[in-house]
């Protein structure tokens, strides 16, 4: 396609609006998408921002992770105002805090986990979504969310799906203790992080996070406490899965 989308300026858009979703994390990427498509939105995605530029597409906002292989973050933002115009609407979104001013060629800026409708108020330039201050299991109105695309059983095999990816990762995060590999293990923790968060389970997003935080800071038994403690969270999510209707 050209190196700019001029002539897609939204105001020639019908009423259905357009995201483009990038995020390099499949899971994430495809929880969100399913999410805005069940919101009445079409939606189009990319695994990388230098993906996202070489195939240009209409669309009226984009919705990009921040910390990805190859070009994220604010040069990122900079380059997709470049070609899209100032009319598309840019919206960051990290499993961590970004400083404003390492986002600011965006619009906005959303902390995941967040719902379909925190990115709406964000759009209306309301409130940002409320603090959650208790620690759950599992977000009854994520899991509520995607039982209106999916049934239970599809739900349960998402999990199944999240949870087995984030025991490999566990692996590769007990090989980056056995040889002193920190970015290794921080980076593992916040893709469990991300995934967790976008199906709800926030004891887990929570458990990866202080994970990512802490990296291999701390005596050996501190950091094989909270692996530890991540397996029994998981066991715990598991069975109120299979009570859930």
């Amino acid at each position: 396609m050209g190196n700019t989308l001029s002539s897609l300026h939204p105001d020639s858009l019908g009423p259905v609006q357009r995201i483009l979703v990038i995020d390099d994390d499949e899971l994430s990427r495809e929880i969100l998408i399913m999410l805005l498509d069940s919101d009445g939105y079409a939606t189009t995605a990319a695994a990388s921002g230098d993906e996202a530029l070489a195939d240009l597409v209409p669309t009226d906002i984009i919705l990009t992770d921040m910390q990805m292989p190859g070009l994220c973050g604010d040069p990122l933002g900079e380059r997709l105002r470049v070609v899209y115009g100032p009319h598309v609407r840019l919206i960051a979104m990290s499993g961590s805090e970004v400083p404003p001013h390492k986002r600011a060629h965006y619009d906005g800026f959303l902390l995941k986990p967040f719902s379909v409708a925190d990115l709406e108020a964000l759009l209306a330039h309301k409130c940002a979504a409320a603090q959650h201050t208790e620690t759950v299991a599992l977000d009854k109105t994520t899991y509520a969310s995607l039982r209106t695309a999916m049934t239970h059983r599809q739900v349960i095999e998402m999990f199944d799906f999240c949870l087995a990816d984030a025991q490999k990762r566990l692996s590769r995060m007990a090989e980056a203790v056995a040889t002193s590999d920190d970015a290794l293990y921080r980076r593992e923790a916040h893709t469990i992080k991300g995934g967790c968060g976008m199906l709800g389970a926030l004891e887990l997003r929570e458990l990866a996070g202080k994970m990512e935080t802490q990296g291999l800071a701390g005596d050996g038994s501190e950091i094989d406490n909270i692996r530890s403690r991540f397996t029994d969270a998981t066991v715990r999510l598991r069975r109120i899965l299979e009570t859930t209707i």
